[in-house]
């Protein structure tokens, strides 16, 4: 596996689908340095580190290719923290 900063990666790709209801995305883990989400779908979803998240509560992610990331080096430990999802649509994807 590659090296960045001497942090071994492990990239781990695999489609979540999101509905109206708080979606869970990824569970805590303390080793993930890095996060990225993806939304593949044609509506818009909000995610945020808590089951608390709403449509008006969560970082947005705009439809059709809207990216948000995190990293240890500038977020400290947002990515390794559990993601939560919701969606305004009945399935939306994010990978």
């Amino acid at each position: 596996m590659p090296l960045i900063n001497n942090i071994q990666l492990n990239p781990t790709v695999r489609g979540t689908l999101v509905s109206p209801a708080v979606t869970p995305l990824v569970r805590s883990n303390g080793n993930r340095a890095y996060v990225l989400f993806i939304n593949v779908s044609s509506d818009n979803v909000w995610i945020l580190p808590s089951e608390a998240v709403t449509v008006s509560g969560g970082f947005y992610v705009p439809q059709n290719g809207g990216v948000l990331s995190f990293s240890y080096l500038s977020d400290f430990l947002l990515p390794s923290s559990a993601w939560f999802a919701i969606s305004s649509g009945p399935a939306s994807e994010i990978i």
